[in-house]
């Protein structure tokens, strides 16, 4: 967690690959059924970062990474 409440973290993947971060509150929800959360970005050498935005008095959320 960052100090303004966005959550954010970091992986590594293939340094030419696209990512694209899915999210939930229901871990149980069908994969066809999580909502796009927006794109990782490349910070260099194949390590990738995503950041929500401030997620103060949300329920919690869980986060996968996608790749097409």
């Amino acid at each position: 967690m960052l100090p303004n409440g966005a959550f954010q973290f970091t992986f590594t993947g293939d340094p030419t690959g696209s990512y694209t971060v899915l999210s939930t509150t229901n871990l149980l929800a069908p994969l066809a059924d999580w909502p796009v959360a927006g794109p990782a970005t490349n910070i260099g050498a194949g390590l990738f970062q995503f950041a929500t935005p401030p997620l103060s008095n949300q329920p919690q959320q869980f986060f996968r990474v996608s790749s097409p």
